[in-house]
């Protein structure tokens, strides 16, 4: 039986959870409002009386059926379970003089309208809306909750266990969006836009302090304790905006902006602006311009060692033959630069990177992507020394390169890089295919494409971003990831237009790509290289300084 003064204790209670869910929903990390939309998700989901009707209700309803002090723990279980809104499971039990009811995935949908709302305080820019258009929203609660009360202390306790998550997801879509707009000082029509979101705020409940030694949250706790000590908040998600535009200033155009990560602040946005109007400022970052930023700022303490990895389940090539030129193809205008051999059944369409006179291993096909981010981490440029080992192990063909490499570059900060490639063996590494680890004095920093996540020096998660787009991470066609690829060619498409500097200036590319073909150099003479800080030149080794430049096909040798 449950006496009287446990169902008071947990009615009472319950009570003092929904006033803590009032503070959750006036939380700033829940109350800000979100890129393309004008509500936040607090504001859409109310939180406080869904607790109220899927909660305290139903266990009203129950032991105001019975005669006082009675019911049973199997019976409220069963009360929870009837709640139309409860999904999952509801569990109750009794041990050691605690009541302990499991209520998993109980989850409320509210559909509803929400008013489309871009200012310069979201998107970065002067843009104003005429008339305000709405999307059609669905704001959605779940709440995965374990409490209780603990009848084995002097006065029976509620609680709720810190293993309590909250999340609430919104949902919103338009299309047809037909309005004015000024943007600048440009006025435009649109006609025919759109907009999506989808944002997420996720609540875990915690207990840090255990300051009462149960290993729960009391209600005491609940009452008592400022919110940001028992409870950690992520906002994020993706939103897109997309506004065909035709204006008296321009030849017409669209503008499209989108986010993705953490959406209480513009996480990754790429602007492609209407022509005409060189004076808007454009914002192009990317949650990895985050993670680097963040590392730069000293998240982990003093970066001083970067490792990247790329792997692969390359076959062999084989032994190849001299063959006729396919009638498709421009063999001597595919050649370019290097000196003229016959063609061969082996080399085209991929084949030709393995072999030292027209391609670089997989150090330069694929090593470059991360070898430039790690560089770009550690806030380096060139190394003054160099060394790489290696082979072709997994076949014997007519694969040149090394099918195997580990090169590594020390640099003057005290600093060091290495990169590991595996064209024939794909065992991950971090459960990835490629990638990139920034060690530092504090902790460390796992890079992959566009996500990232931070650990401190006990292993522990301290902040996550996932790229929202699925990916193959050996895609020869787009091996660097597809929303990445698209940031990077919006980008300098927009700096053709207006003549501003690229996230990526040519002679940062310049410098990554030099390391791995130092990287190549190092293992071609089967020594150590040593370099000029200044300018990456080898020193003191002629032989490796011949393979500085390549040999070139008379008439295309660069002119500078």
């Amino acid at each position: 039986m449950i006496s009287a003064s446990v169902q008071t204790t947990l009615l009472d209670g319950l009570a003092t959870f929904k006033n803590f869910a009032v503070q959750l929903e006036s939380d700033a990390k829940l109350a800000e409002s979100l890129p393309v939309v004008s509500s936040s998700l607090g504001d859409l989901v109310d939180l406080p009386d869904q607790v109220q009707s899927n909660l305290i209700a139903p266990i009203q309803s129950y032991f105001s059926s019975l005669p006082a002090g009675t019911g049973t723990i199997e019976g409220l279980t069963d009360a929870l379970k009837s709640v139309q809104a409860t999904g999952g499971q509801a569990l109750g039990q009794f041990a050691d003089g605690e009541y302990l009811f499991v209520l998993s995935q109980w989850q409320v949908a509210t559909p509803g309208t929400t008013p489309l709302n871009l200012t310069s305080d979201t998107a970065g820019l002067a843009l104003q809306l005429g008339t305000t258009p709405s999307l059609a929203s669905t704001a959605t609660n779940t709440l995965s909750i374990s409490f209780g009360v603990d009848a084995g202390t002097a006065s029976p306790t509620f609680f709720i266990e810190p293993s309590t998550t909250i999340t609430e997801q919104l949902q919103a879509s338009a299309t047809g969006i037909t309005t004015t707009a000024k943007l600048g000082v440009a006025d435009l029509a649109i006609t025919n836009g759109s907009a999506s979101l989808n944002a997420t705020a996720n609540i875990t409940l915690t207990d840090p302090s255990n300051a009462d030694g149960k290993g729960y949250i009391s209600a005491a706790e609940l009452a008592g304790t400022s919110l940001p000590q028992i409870e950690q908040s992520v906002l994020s998600g993706t939103a897109s905006l997309t506004l065909p535009a035709t204006s008296t200033e321009t030849t017409g155009g669209t503008l499209t902006l989108n986010w993705t990560g953490d959406l209480s602040a513009v996480g990754s946005s790429n602007i492609a602006t209407l022509p005409g109007l060189d004076s808007l400022s454009t914002i192009t970052g990317t949650q990895l311009q985050k993670a680097i930023a963040a590392i730069h700022e000293g998240k982990i303490g003093k970066a001083y060692f970067a490792r990247a990895w790329y792997d692969n389940h390359r076959g062999s090539i084989g032994h190849g033959k001299a063959a006729p030129v396919p009638e498709w193809l421009d063999y001597e205008l595919w050649q370019g630069p290097a000196p003229r051999r016959p063609f061969r059944d082996n080399l085209i369409h991929y084949n030709w990177h393995w072999f030292w006179h027209w391609g670089t291993g997989e150090a330069l096909n694929n090593g470059t992507h991360e070898v430039d981010v790690c560089r770009w981490a550690l806030g380096v440029d060139w190394p003054v020394r160099v060394s790489s080992n290696g082979g072709r192990y997994q076949f014997q063909d007519d694969w040149e390169t090394p099918d195997t490499q580990v090169i590594g570059w020390d640099f003057a900060q005290g600093k060091t890089l290495s990169w590991e490639g595996r064209s024939c063996n794909g065992f991950p590494v971090e459960n990835l295919e490629r990638g990139s680890l920034i060690y530092g004095t504090e902790g460390t920093a796992l890079l992959d494409s566009n996500s990232y996540t931070f650990f401190d020096k006990k292993k522990k998660v301290i902040e996550q971003a996932k790229e929202n787009e699925s990916v193959d991470p050996t895609d020869t066609v787009s091996a660097s990831g597809i929303g990445l690829d698209r940031l990077h060619v919006a980008n300098f498409l927009e700096c053709i237009r207006t003549g501003s500097r690229p996230n990526s200036p040519i002679e940062e590319g310049h410098k990554s790509v030099t390391l791995l073909h130092l990287g190549n150099i190092a293992w071609r003479v089967g020594r150590e290289l040593h370099c000029d800080p200044a300018d990456g030149h080898i020193q003191n080794d002629p032989e490796a300084m011949k393979l500085w430049r390549r040999d070139y096909e008379p008439g295309w040798e660069p002119k500078v």
